[in-house]
């Protein structure tokens, strides 16, 4: 059931956050990643778990993207993000516009 380990991940990350995203505990981010980690593990199909899962990579290098990815850092997320457009080619989630 992915929809359960994505809520999971999502309020631990929740929870390991403030509301101006400093961080209150490293202890929940790392329980967010476990959770991402075995939603993956168990729902290996799972677009929305990976898109989730790389933006929370993406925010928890620089929650205010104020700085360009170190090639590790864009590597690791855009690997998240080709696996879950890979899974779901269709879904109507990236073609929604860019904003700058």
């Amino acid at each position: 059931m992915p929809e359960a380990w994505l809520q999971l991940a999502q309020t631990y990350r929740d929870v390991s956050k403030t509301r101006k995203d400093h961080v209150r505990s490293t202890d929940y981010s790392q329980k967010a990643v476990a959770a991402y980690e075995q939603g993956l593990a168990a729902n290996p199909n799972s677009a929305e778990l990976y898109a989730s899962y790389a933006g929370f990579q993406l925010h928890s290098v620089d929650p205010a993207l104020s700085r360009q990815l170190t090639d590790a850092e864009a590597a690791s997320v855009l690997a998240l993000l080709n696996q879950a457009l890979a899974l779901e080619p269709n879904n109507t989630l990236r073609k929604r516009p860019c904003r700058n």
